[in-house]
């Protein structure tokens, strides 16, 4: 009898492995997905911006003169590009 059983649980437990398989198929195959592969996105442009009477203006280039008035940039900061 205990013969049986264990012959019908090994059989039951060798069918469901490729049901395994399928069903989670691993860390290498699910990274190996397509929404899973990274976007590379281009950094935006540098901006800088200034400080005026009414409101911030945002400039690509940082303009000549203006350090004192600068409230924020992103990019490379103005003292390291050539005015």
């Amino acid at each position: 009898m205990r013969t049986i059983l264990l012959a019908t649980v090994l059989a039951g437990m060798a069918a469901c492995a490729p049901l395994q398989d399928k069903l989670h198929p691993g860390e290498t195959a699910t990274l190996q997905n397509a929404w899973m592969t990274p976007t590379v996105q281009q950094a935006p442009a540098p901006l800088y911006c200034y400080r005026t009477i009414g409101r911030e203006d945002c400039y690509r280039t940082p303009p000549a003169g203006e350090r004192t008035r600068l409230t924020g940039h992103y990019g490379p900061p103005p003292e390291v590009l050539a005015y």
